[in-house]
């Protein structure tokens, strides 16, 4: 799982490397990648709440 979270390689989408707690990964229902945000984006941010909605 935290291969294919951090690895464009293998989700398709995006690398990213875990900075910090509560960095935030967002999968869609079918479990596709959506997106990632930093520790810093607050878990209530529009940038994740609009993506939520979809």
């Amino acid at each position: 799982l935290y291969n294919w979270l951090t690895d464009k390689k293998i989700n398709g989408k995006s690398s990213s490397s875990v900075k910090w707690n509560f960095q935030k990964y967002v999968v869609d229902e079918k479990g596709e990648f959506v997106n990632y945000f930093y520790s810093t984006t607050k878990p209530m941010s529009p940038k994740i709440t609009s993506l939520l909605k979809q």
